[in-house]
């Protein structure tokens, strides 16, 4: 008898284990076909950019949504590289390069820019250093630093330091003599190196955080594709 049971707890628990694989396999076919889903306009794309960024919490958004923001085309590069060719051409490299990140990042908010549009837009005069230089950069950092809240990350993105780069071009001569020697070079590594912490992270992890804290005595349950529909936000 006793060794009837335990056959039949082996049995109960082999059972189980390829049950909870084939569940996996199946999450795991789902979140490939959300990402690879063709391009449809989103329940919640597009939103103001005050109600986005920079204190959304991505647990709050459907799973398809998440799953649409999750999907960036950033590759890696080298930090140290970054920093010695904008250095060794005066600037340009990083006028250039990271522009074009915001090409390889889904679009969040109503004003996210195209790389073409962050390029074109620092050659207007006055405008670029009282506001552009200011909103790329704050923009990039915000869009990057989503792409970590996506997947239960905490921010990394320098936005700070290159707020007060932003600041100090302002100041001809001295502010752009201690942002040319000191800041850019911490700016670009730091910069670089979240854009690679974000380019590690696969499009498909974007159901990894858990719900916040229910109000209404309902149970905390992992907000994944196994999990039931959110309710539709009107």
């Amino acid at each position: 008898m006793y060794r009837d049971d335990q056959e039949a707890a082996l049995q109960r628990a082999e059972t189980a284990t390829r049950e909870n694989d084939q569940l996996k396999r199946e999450n795991e076919a789902m979140r490939q076909a959300l990402v690879q889903q063709p391009s449809a306009p989103p329940t919640y794309a597009m939103m103001q950019p005050t109600a986005i960024y920079p204190n959304l919490d991505p647990r709050m958004l459907p799973i398809p949504e998440r799953a649409r923001l999750a999907n960036h085309s950033l590759t890696p590069f080298s930090p140290v590289a970054a920093v010695l060719l904008d250095f060794f051409t005066l600037g340009l490299f990083g006028f250039f390069y990271y522009p074009f990140k915001h090409d390889q990042l889904p679009i969040a908010a109503t004003n996210d820019p195209s790389g073409g549009k962050v390029i074109g837009y620092s050659f207007i005069p006055y405008f670029n250093i009282f506001y552009w230089t200011f909103f790329k950069h704050r923009r990039l950092c915000d869009r990057l630093d989503l792409q970590l809240r996506l997947r239960g990350l905490p921010n990394a993105a320098p936005k700070g330091l290159l707020t007060a780069i932003s600041i100090l071009n302002i100041f001809i001569y001295v502010g752009w003599a201690v942002n040319w020697l000191i800041l850019w070079p911490i700016a670009n590594a730091r910069l670089q190196s979240t854009i690679n912490r974000v380019a590690a992270l696969p499009p498909t992890q974007f159901d990894a955080t858990l719900l916040p804290a229910p109000a209404y005595g309902v149970p905390m349950t992992p907000y994944g594709l196994a999990a039931a529909p959110p309710p539709t936000w009107r």
